[in-house]
């Protein structure tokens, strides 16, 4: 069975064969935003994000205004993770019925709304329609970064070092506390890293602005398969050490301490493979070349900086754990197509 990353190959290649737009394109598919020339000072950066009931939410826990503030979310998370800034956003919804009937479009575009006001961002357009059975979202958000600046996936160089944002394995550990029935102590911020993600929009601008990344994007398939995407597109490796991998709070107490019993993570810590092929923290991952390490800050705007590993000449990601062995990892992301392996 084709994977959905697959079918995204597919599509680039498609699309590179005679395609107008692809030439004018400074970045079409392939990262977490395309890129346009703008003006002479400027590039527009386009992202879209679709998010559909039962394969992204469920309505048995996330509430109207949970969906419409992960539904922007997710998408100024691209525009963060290219080092821009979000200038406004197109929202497009296919409604059942029965929602349609109840306030509860009224509901969802009053957190997006909020969000987007956060962020000064504005609602500029979109499209709705009805659907037979689940409610269907598409977020387009449009952002700006200098002319040449964004940070592409494909800058990554053999010798620079791989940091995080943040911690890492909250979203899926709300994910399975709300799988199980949503309570328990220390459950409620786990819990809104699913279903209320924080983009890193200010983290992002200033590693930009500071000149610190050679490739970045967000952690929304999770930690192995997105910087599987970074080799991939840059050509490279990656050494992992698993031991400075940082965990969010409360993740053992959700998932349980003890080790993964059988699959390809067989012995891993449950914590650690939560945080490692979890996903949709929608942190920031980065490379930072060798000479520039020096002046990456401990943390942007109260958000820690975490160095986690180093970028190699030969392709694959191999691990490192506490005891000093090694094992190669499969960059493998969530596919919504073949799900997680968690």
């Amino acid at each position: 069975m084709r994977s959905e990353f697959d079918l995204i190959e597919y599509i680039k290649k498609s699309q590179t064969r005679g395609n107008r737009l692809g030439t004018r394109a400074l970045v079409g598919i392939g990262d977490d935003c395309a890129v346009i020339p703008k003006d002479s000072e400027s590039d527009l950066l386009l992202t879209a994000d679709m998010l559909v009931e039962d394969v992204d939410f469920r309505l048995g826990w996330a509430s109207p205004a949970d969906i419409g503030h992960k539904a922007l979310a997710v998408s100024l998370s691209d525009v963060a993770a290219m080092g821009g800034s979000a200038v406004c956003s197109m929202l497009s919804l296919g409604v059942p019925e029965s929602l349609w009937k109840s306030d509860f479009v009224e509901m969802l575009l009053d957190s997006y709304s909020a969000l987007a006001a956060r962020e000064s961002v504005e609602l500029v357009g979109g499209d709705i329609s009805r659907t037979p059975e689940r409610l269907v979202i598409d977020s387009t958000v449009i952002g700006e970064c200098p002319r040449g600046e964004s940070v592409l996936r494909s800058g990554a160089q053999p010798g620079d070092a791989i940091y995080v944002t943040g911690s890492l394995g909250g979203a899926r550990a709300g994910l399975a506390l709300l799988e199980r029935g949503g309570d328990g102590p220390g459950s409620a911020p786990l819990i809104a890293r699913q279903l209320r993600p924080v983009p890193r929009t200010g983290v992002g601008r200033r590693l930009r602005e500071l000149g610190l990344p050679s490739a970045m994007l967000d952690i929304s398939d999770g930690l192995l398969g997105d910087l599987g995407h970074i080799c991939s597109q840059s050509g490279v490796g990656a050494e992992l050490d698993l031991t400075s991998v940082p965990i969010e709070n409360g993740v053992a107490q959700a998932v349980g301490e003890g080790p993964v019993g059988s699959g390809r993570f067989e012995g891993l810590p449950q914590p650690l493979l939560t945080a490692v092929a979890g996903g949709e923290d929608f942190e920031l991952l980065f490379t930072v070349p060798a000479d520039r390490i020096a002046s990456v800050p401990d943390q942007i705007l109260g958000i820690p900086l975490t160095r986690i590993g180093s970028v190699t000449a030969r392709g694959g990601i191999e691990a490192v754990g506490t005891g000093g062995g090694r094992v190669t990892l499969a960059p493998e992301g969530f596919d919504h197509f073949r799900g997680s392996d968690l």
